[in-house]
């Protein structure tokens, strides 16, 4: 998985950590907690997507000044573990670098169960493109969770996004959630938020934001505190690194002349991986402002999912299925070259 972690450690700031009341009172801070709003998974298992989506978002109200609200379905819906319920982190970060994030003014998120968010197949093809705006250039995985390295992620005015292990009676409504003995039962995705650390009674702490509606700790937001970080409960993270918007438009790619020979996959690297990169983002299924590395990884095999669900009546439907596998064989393979020739 990619990484920026020596990049945070040298071109951050040193870090100021000033007491929370003085945080939340800064005006930028006041107005960030005031503008961004907190949403609700209710009974789903979408805390992943709600984070990705509030991530996005941020960043869009960093850039703008105004706050969208985005729609998580667009996000759950596209996870690699579907119909299982949550998804993989390293799948929220490939799902933003793709497709970004539709605004819920476009879409709204119907939570009423998993299942309902993981149907988005009455999405407007002009919705799904306006929701490519949001994208980010890049994830970074935060492969040390100390507090110090969120905090340094946070100080560069980033959001992140961190799983966390809890215990039910540890969690609850509480504002600031205090750590037990008990062996965590939950797996939790929260989006911390940028600039969001400074120390709460003697300790340091990072703010973060929850997916269960306002009326939880402070306006839908808790306080985590520096011993869930040094006992290992703060086990993963990712920020993301974003782009101006509409970057996209102003890349040209030029349609690669080329007629595909062999099969390929995850782990595949050549000459033909980086035209089949170069040929997916021409057709726009791949980021135009990502690097064609020759090497076939997640971002590759999401590209050829979507391209192979674009054109499902060719590749998909003849052999019984509905949804892409990523995988570049031979269906696929006919179709591309064909429309390279």
């Amino acid at each position: 998985f990619p990484s920026h972690d020596n990049l945070i450690l040298m071109s951050a700031q040193p870090l100021e950590w000033v007491d929370w009341d003085t945080w939340r009172n800064r005006p930028e801070n006041a107005r960030m907690l005031r503008d961004v709003q907190v949403g609700d998974q209710r009974r789903t298992s979408s805390c992943g997507a709600f984070s990705t989506a509030t991530c996005l978002s941020i960043n869009n109200y960093l850039e703008e000044g105004r706050y969208v609200q985005a729609s998580p379905a667009t996000i759950y819906a596209r996870r690699q573990n579907r119909p299982a319920r949550g998804m993989y982190m390293h799948d929220m970060g490939n799902i933003a670098i793709q497709h970004g994030v539709v605004p819920n003014a476009l879409y709204p998120t119907n939570t009423a169960s998993d299942e309902t968010m993981s149907n988005i197949s009455d999405l407007l093809p002009s919705f799904a493109q306006a929701g490519r705006i949001y994208r980010p250039d890049n994830y970074f995985w935060i492969e040390n969770t100390s507090i110090d390295n969120v905090a340094r992620v946070l100080s560069m005015n980033r959001t992140a996004i961190l799983s966390i292990g809890f215990f039910g009676s540890e969690w609850g409504t509480l504002a600031v959630p205090v750590l037990s003995s008990n062996r965590p039962d939950y797996f939790h995705a929260v989006a911390a938020m940028p600039r969001g650390f400074f120390t709460y009674k003697g300790k340091k702490a990072i703010l973060i934001q929850d997916r269960w509606g306002p009326r939880i700790g402070v306006g839908g937001r808790r306080i985590i505190t520096e011993d869930w970080f040094s006992s290992g409960r703060v086990f993963l993270g990712i920020w993301f690194q974003d782009r101006k918007n509409l970057e996209d438009d102003r890349i040209t790619i030029t349609k690669p002349s080329h007629q595909f020979t062999r099969n390929l996959s995850v782990g595949s690297s050549g000459s033909d991986v980086r035209i089949l990169q170069q040929a997916l983002a021409y057709f726009k299924f791949f980021p135009r402002i990502q690097e064609f590395t020759g090497f076939y990884g997640g971002i590759t095999r999401q590209a050829v999912k979507d391209f192979q669900e674009h054109h499902k009546a060719e590749i998909l439907t003849p052999i019984g299925l509905s949804v892409g596998t990523g995988f570049f064989g031979i269906r696929t393979r006919e179709v591309m070259n064909r429309l390279l020739r």
